[in-house]
């Protein structure tokens, strides 16, 4: 459970940092690509886990 909550969590700061660095930073790419990157592999391992225990 502490590892979905975390997996949250990261997913949601780094979408608020995507989301300013795009708005506020004009698209900075240096700060934008990596949380994007981030934020894809926390929703990746949310939907891997929903499937764990979906089976289970």
């Amino acid at each position: 459970m502490r590892i979905k909550m975390m997996l949250w969590v990261v997913l949601t700061v780094c979408l608020a940092v995507n989301v300013v660095a795009g708005t506020v930073g004009g698209g900075n790419l240096l700060i934008g690509l990596p949380s994007g990157l981030i934020a894809v592999g926390c929703a990746a391992g949310l939907v891997a886990l929903h499937l764990k225990e979906r089976r289970s």
